[in-house]
């Protein structure tokens, strides 16, 4: 398990986030959770990137828009909204 910080939440706070695939998107170097990505899927309409942070493995989907991709083993910064995201809070770290 990784670290990540959240706005409002008291250091020391363990949870479980939620975050569906498509709601993640990719942000500037230096913004949002650092990864690397370790597979990329072309799917048709969309791609599927398996990407390592510290935080644990995510999965993202990237709409088939032109847009680039990341390629494997790139760095990337990951984000999402705050809303896009459900919290299961497992009480403070001992």
């Amino acid at each position: 398990a990784g670290h990540l910080v959240l706005a409002g939440v008291r250091g020391g706070s363990r949870a479980t986030i939620s975050v569906r695939p498509e709601k993640i998107d990719f942000a500037p170097i230096g913004t949002g959770l650092p990864g690397r990505v370790l597979s990329r899927i072309f799917q048709g309409n969309h791609w599927l990137l398996q990407v390592a942070t510290e935080a644990g493995s995510c999965l993202v989907i990237r709409q088939n828009d032109g847009r680039a991709v990341p390629l494997e083993g790139e760095t990337v910064a990951l984000a999402f909204r705050e809303a896009d995201a459900s919290v299961v809070w497992l009480g403070t770290a001992a």
